[in-house]
């Protein structure tokens, strides 16, 4: 059976043993190719190697051959493109023999025939500078390269197809659930799976439509089925959401004391979303804007913004203790609040099935705690290293930056892995295994950018930089809008070159991060406006 299918492909895996690439798309079909040549197995026309850090754009794999380690791309568009900016940006400069000396060295090839070929079939010298070449040139020579390594032999060997999946991830209504236990009932077999880091099941793979797959857990010796699936002619998402639990929330006083209180029921809470608006927000949850204005205690019903929480209903069911947690551990069920100072009283209670980025009002949060307020004074309370794991004792002096120490420190408030190097600004690039690139910012993705010691991506290792979150987009074309700590020495918003930034976010909240986009433009004066912060003197400017 094959599906045309339109897809952007996101992962790639080798088997080498039968010269096979499994390509995962974005809606969760799987595509196979086989045999042929290992460039266009790959969708690797230059037959590039895989970085030692990092990744090539438009790479989604590595595949392991006998010829050694190769980059798998996307789409062979992706892969030539790559192939042309390499040669661009390492060959550029180097005469058609000195780049093929490089390119294909004499001990892996038969480099002066590699030499000849190319001058007959690209009509070029030996002696011609790459950088001479346009770009009618450049693709004719990349032509003949790509004749010349093969990319089309053992065409006969060629098989690709697409392969119809039944992709299913588990949530608890705000983050993926690792580990969780799914026993899957189709054509009478059982067999039963672990969700990853994710969330995600391994892809259920089913051979026409109208069958029925069962989904099911074992809940106290009994099964219980939490959804039956009809395959069909497409990939299907399945999302489920385990509510089995209790959810609290937890408070954080002066003194380290906590008070929960169940959320299970009546009233709950509701994250504004970009776009959102009070009348928009009653009509969804069938109350009035008075209602909503009266439980939140809002003046201006223009004066509410993305992240935002309000609460939905005036009924209050709750039961509160006072306990002491000295190490001020919280279980991955709570979201710590902070209260004003000297009061007690919390400033937002953070719910625990916010999907949209629910690190975002922690960082606000904090923002109005410390507004305006310079390093000097906020280290004398909160210093956001400590509070992230890291011993540095204060936020001043440029070897302190502590604009990852504040990320990783509303990360860890929501309840997400930090950073492994909490202080760094480029541990979020470096940390593969708690964090995932993105290729576009969205509300509250974590932005990061070299800065001093070299600004190349190839050099981070050494170079420092910044991280901040992302807001929205700038009225500026081609900025955004960034909330972070250890801007101007204070937390505050700033904006950035979208180009210049990378993007990420956590790898529990990856598979939410999919969907999203960013189209709310705004200023950063129209920012502090909506948040009710009047202009204070910055050190830079008035706001």
């Amino acid at each position: 059976m094959e599906t045309k299918i339109v897809a952007r492909f996101v992962n790639a895996v080798h088997d080498r043993k039968t010269l096979t690439v499994q390509y995962k798309s974005d809606n969760g079909a799987i595509f196979i190719k086989s045999g042929g040549s290992i460039a266009w197995r790959f969708n690797n026309p230059g037959n590039i190697r895989p970085k030692k850090n990092g990744l090539y754009q438009g790479q989604i794999g590595v595949g392991d051959t006998a010829s050694g380690k190769f980059a798998i791309f996307g789409s062979y568009e992706e892969g030539r493109n790559e192939k042309r900016a390499l040669l661009r940006r390492k060959y550029n400069n180097y005469t058609l023999k000195e780049a093929i000396y490089v390119y294909a060295p004499p001990n892996e090839n038969d480099t002066e025939s590699y030499i000849d070929y190319l001058v007959k079939h690209a009509d070029i010298s030996r002696t011609t500078k790459l950088s001479t070449l346009n770009d009618v040139q450049l693709n004719k020579l990349m032509d003949a390269m790509e004749k010349r390594e093969g990319f089309n032999a053992k065409i006969e060997t060629r098989k690709e197809f697409w392969v119809n999946t039944i992709n299913v991830n588990v949530s608890d209504g705000s983050k993926p659930i690792e580990n969780f236990k799914i026993q899957v009932k189709y054509q009478n077999k059982v067999t039963t799976s672990l969700t990853d880091k994710y969330g995600n099941l391994p892809p259920i793979s089913y051979q026409k439509s109208g069958e029925q797959i069962v989904l099911s857990t074992i809940s106290d010796g009994k099964e219980k089925i939490l959804q039956t699936v009809t395959t069909t002619n497409q990939s299907q998402l399945i999302r489920l959401v385990n509510k089995s639990y209790v959810a609290t929330e937890t408070m954080r006083t002066q003194n380290g004391s906590t008070s929960q209180r169940n959320t299970s029921l009546s009233p709950f809470v509701y994250q504004v979303k970009h776009g959102d608006n009070l009348s928009a927000i009653a009509k969804k949850f069938k109350v009035t804007i008075n209602q909503l204005k009266e439980w939140n205690n809002i003046d201006n019903a223009n004066l509410i913004y993305a992240g935002q929480t309000l609460k939905i209903g005036n009924q209050t069911v709750s039961s509160s203790t006072q306990q002491n947690n000295p190490n001020n551990q919280q279980s991955s069920q709570t979201i710590a609040t902070r209260s004003n100072a000297n009061t007690g009283q919390p400033l937002a209670i953070i719910p625990i099935n916010n999907k949209e980025a629910p690190w975002i009002p922690i960082a606000i949060r904090e923002l109005k705690q410390w507004y305006g307020k310079k390093e000097g004074t906020i280290t004398k309370t909160d210093n956001y290293h400590r509070m992230s794991g890291t011993a540095i004792n204060t936020l001043v002096g440029s070897k302190q930056a502590w604009c990852a120490s504040f990320v990783n420190y509303c990360l860890q408030e929501a309840g997400f892995k930090k950073s492994r190097e909490s202080a760094a600004a480029l541990g979020f690039r470096r940390d593969k295994t708690n964090f995932v690139k993105i290729d576009k910012p969205i509300f509250g993705a974590i932005a990061t950018v070299v800065t001093a010691k070299g600004r190349s991506l190839d050099t981070i290792d050494k170079a420092s930089g910044h991280a901040a979150f992302v807001y929205c987009l700038s009225k500026t074309e081609n900025r955004f809008i960034m909330l972070g700590g250890n801007q101007d020495d204070q937390i505050s918003f700033q904006d950035g070159k979208i180009s210049s930034y990378r993007f990420y976010v956590p790898v529990a909240y990856f598979e939410f991060s999919k969907k999203q986009n960013l189209t709310t433009k705004m200023s950063i004066d129209e920012i502090y406006q909506k948040l009710g912060l009047k202009a204070v003197q910055t050190g830079r400017s008035t706001r």
